[in-house]
């Protein structure tokens, strides 16, 4: 119980906008974890559109990039629906996006043989530095890549018939 109070001292005494973001980041993580149970695809289609990263120039953006690193890994940690990575890169991409800050959602999984389960994972980058998705061996993940056109109508496909027997 006094760990319990503990928690709750700790939180009291918090910034109001580290309040806030976990506020904002549990109830978005559980409407997002509710939404990936049936339809993952339609979060990954959005998720992979990404814009211009935002290069960090003033300590606020910085430390707003901080705090929600921050909550992701506390909410990563303890919340009881157990949030999986893409669910929190996910939430991180959103509430970064709706500071005016853009991130990158990186895709990648973990090379295996063939006859092996693959395994996957996603995290966030602003300018080449972490802020969701931290791993041990994260340098072992290949990274997937996705067209750069938002627009694919321009792509040629060669539908002609091979004739050679």
């Amino acid at each position: 119980m006094s760990k319990f109070l503990n928690r709750i001292r700790l939180f009291l005494k918090m910034r109001t906008r580290l309040k806030w973001l976990f506020f904002k980041a549990t109830l978005y993580s559980l409407w997002v974890e509710g939404f990936v149970i049936f339809n993952s695809s339609y979060l990954l289609r959005k998720a992979i559109k990404n814009k211009k990263e935002t290069i960090l120039q003033s300590p606020q953006q910085k430390s707003i990039v901080r705090d929600v690193s921050l909550v992701m890994r506390v909410i990563g940690r303890r919340a009881p629906w157990d949030p999986m990575c893409l669910n929190l890169s996910y939430v991180a991409k959103n509430i970064l996006r709706s500071y005016q800050i853009e991130s990158t959602f990186r895709l990648g999984y973990l090379p295996r043989e063939p006859e092996t389960k693959l395994e996957g994972h996603a995290w966030i980058t602003i300018d080449g530095k972490l802020v969701t998705g931290r791993l041990p061996n994260l340098k072992e993940y290949v990274e997937m890549t996705y067209p750069k056109q938002k627009d694919l109508s321009d792509l040629q496909f060669d539908v002609t018939p091979n004739k050679n027997p």
